[in-house]
């Protein structure tokens, strides 16, 4: 069976329903952080951390994995109509992006753009790693221990450095 983007949110939503307790704090990496996003909609999510977070246009969305899929990702700059941006502008919990700093797969453009509409976010942090991209978002254990810490820290309600 196929699966989809909305397969997956809603997998995501039966699980949380079934075995997790609100305020959630959802850690998402790469495609999966579309998914987080759009369960901001559904749960009361006090922390949003997004690693090398990539979204999609909503016509994506219902499409089975596949060549249709692929096709529809692919066009250039179709991550600008994505509805992640609408929704995240309502988002008032914190906020950590951990982004790689030489991504081949996520634009530095789009990634700029997820932290500019979170503005409502209680806190909102954009970290770049340097050195790294999608596939090694942390080439060095100090990078990874500084992930970490900033997520435990966003995750106290931490310092906004939203700029």
């Amino acid at each position: 069976m196929n699966s989809s983007l909305h397969e997956r949110t809603d997998q995501a939503t039966a699980v949380i329903r079934h075995a997790c307790v609100q305020p959630l704090t959802l850690i998402a990496a790469s495609m999966s952080g579309y998914t987080a996003i759009k369960l901001t909609e559904k749960f009361a999510v006090d922390n949003l951390i997004l690693l090398i977070p990539a979204v999609y246009r909503a016509e994506a969305y219902d499409l089975p994995f596949g060549s249709e899929f692929s096709a529809a990702i692919r066009v250039p700059g179709s991550w600008q109509e994505s509805d992640a941006f609408s929704i995240l502008s309502v988002y008032k919990g914190n906020l950590l992006i951990v982004a790689a700093e030489s991504d081949d797969v996520i634009p530095v453009g789009l990634v700029d753009k997820i932290h500019r509409s979170a503005k409502n976010a209680k806190v909102r942090l954009l970290h770049v790693v340097p050195g790294s991209g999608h596939l090694s978002l942390f080439p060095k254990e100090h990078d990874f221990l500084m992930a970490l810490d900033m997520i435990i820290e966003v995750c106290r309600g931490g310092k906004d450095n939203s700029g």
